[in-house]
């Protein structure tokens, strides 16, 4: 559950306490912490640039899923499953909207019928790939959000033995042995860490300073692996 929301084990213990103690309504909101600082006027320039979405301001996790989902259609896939986890995941719900998007940019029409999500672990992604791949008019590729959902993929289509082609998220070991058409976003994962342990350490020095602290974006370089073929069958 912290996984999914985001959030520490130690948050999600206390949550469990306070619900041990005082059920459902020891849950609720307690309003806000502070009142907000921006003004009614720039809390509709917000929610208006927010609309718009991450891709229109360049964020990458949505673009990454829209290139990825052009390449796959691009291979001659029409019918691509999609295997997601929880929707309150950010990344989770972005890449869904690259999957989408990508759809519409190619003049398809995204079919519901392929789509799957709220899954947690490699064997609900698994499932969820049997019961698509199993169906009629059967997906001729999947996208996944991260690599266990990846996982799960590589285990129904090995399990149903027909040629499927894949794309996700994450790189893993062994990938580039299994001989199967798979596309992957790989990055360096030390160097998310090297560069998330930075700017806290930044923050933490900031504050003898007196200076406010700003909110700072940085993006770490990916790449496209592609393994087998990723042609529809």
């Amino acid at each position: 559950m912290a996984r999914d929301l985001r959030v520490s084990v130690r948050s999600v213990q206390r949550w469990r306490q306070m619900w041990d103690e005082g059920g459902p309504r020891a849950l609720r909101s307690q309003g806000q912490a502070s009142l907000p600082r921006l003004s009614e006027k720039q809390l509709a320039q917000l929610e208006a640039e927010l609309a718009n979405g991450p891709a229109a301001h360049g964020w990458e996790d949505q673009r990454w899923t829209l290139s990825r989902v052009k390449t796959v259609i691009g291979d001659g896939h029409r019918r691509i499953g999609f295997l997601g986890d929880s929707q309150v995941v950010y990344s989770g719900a972005e890449r869904f909207r690259g999957y989408w998007a990508a759809h519409e940019a190619a003049g398809l029409q995204p079919d519901e019928r392929y789509i799957r999500r709220g899954l947690t672990d490699v064997a609900a992604a698994r499932q969820a790939a049997l019961a698509l791949l199993s169906g009629p008019d059967a997906p001729t590729a999947l996208f996944c959000t991260n690599n266990r959902m990846t996982h799960g993929a590589i285990r129904a289509v090995h399990t149903m033995g027909g040629p499927v082609g894949l794309a996700g998220f994450d790189d893993f070991e062994l990938s580039d042995v299994l001989g199967l058409p798979l596309t992957i976003v790989s990055y360096d994962a030390d160097e998310i860490g090297r560069r998330a342990a930075r700017m806290l350490l930044d923050r933490i020095d900031s504050r003898g300073t007196g200076e406010p602290w700003t909110a700072r974006r940085t993006v770490v370089p990916t790449r496209i692996i592609r393994y087998g073929t990723a042609g529809a069958s």
